[in-house]
C-alpha cells in the first residue's frame, strides 16, 4: 500500500518542499514524490543546471499494461542520447484514468540544461515518436518547462511543484490495469559521488 501525503509540504532528504493543493484533496503518493525528487537531485549532481519539462500522452486504445510506454521511452531516450548527445535522460511517468474509457500518461523529462535551455525540440521529438507508434496524441501545458540550477532552491521548488502533479492520488485506479502493471515508473540515474 502506497503512503499518501495530504499535508501542504513534505521533507525529502533534507529539503522541505511545498505541495500544491491536490485534486479533490486526495493527496499525493509519497513514493512517486520521492522518485521525482531522487531523479531531479541525481541529475543535478551531474549537471549544474537541468531542464525539466512535462507533457501528457493520450492513447487511442485502452491497454491493461504499460508496454507502449516502455517501448516509447526506450526509443525516445535512445534518440536523445545518440542523436542529441545527451549522456543522461531522467524521467518519471505515471499512468492515470479518470472518467474517460482510456488511460493516459503524464511524463516529466530531465536533461542537461547546459545543452538544452528550451524544451521545444525535445517535445517535438516526443510528438514524433508517439505519433510514429500510432498510439495517440500529445498535449503540452503553456508553462511546461523550467531550468533548475544546482543551488537555486526557488527553481527546484518550482520544478518540483509542477511535476509533483504526477504523484496525485486522484485518477490512479488499480482496477483499470493488470495487477503487475505499475502506475508509475522512472529512470534510475545514480547520484554522482561528491569529490
Amino acid at each position: 500500500m502506497k503512503k499518501v501525503m495530504t499535508a501542504p509540504h513534505i521533507i525529502l532528504g533534507d529539503r522541505p518542499l511545498e505541495l500544491p493543493i491536490s485534486k479533490a484533496n486526495k493527496g499525493f503518493y509519497v513514493q512517486i514524490l520521492t522518485k521525482i525528487d531522487d531523479q531531479l537531485r541525481a541529475m543535478l549532481s551531474h549537471h549544474c543546471k537541468v531542464l525539466v519539462f512535462r507533457v501528457d500522452l493520450h492513447l487511442h486504445n485502452q491497454s491493461s499494461d504499460n508496454q507502449v510506454m516502455t517501448t516509447f521511452i526506450k526509443r525516445y531516450r535512445k534518440r536523445l542520447q545518440k542523436g542529441l548527445g545527451l549522456s543522461r535522460v531522467g524521467y518519471v511517468w505515471c499512468r492515470e484514468q479518470d472518467k474517460a474509457n482510456k488511460h493516459h500518461y503524464h511524463l516529466a523529462v530531465m536533461v542537461d540544461g547546459n545543452k538544452h535551455q528550451r524544451a521545444g525540440k525535445l517535445i517535438s521529438l516526443i510528438k514524433y515518436y508517439w505519433d510514429e507508434l500510432h498510439i495517440g496524441k500529445t498535449s503540452v501545458l503553456k508553462k511546461c518547462y523550467v531550468i533548475v540550477r544546482r543551488d537555486n532552491e526557488e527553481a527546484y521548488q518550482l520544478a518540483f511543484g509542477r511535476i509533483c502533479y504526477l504523484a496525485k492520488v486522484y485518477s490512479k485506479s488499480p482496477s483499470q490495469r493488470n495487477a503487475s502493471a505499475n502506475d508509475y515508473e522512472g529512470s534510475r540515474i545514480k547520484h554522482k559521488e561528491a569529490t
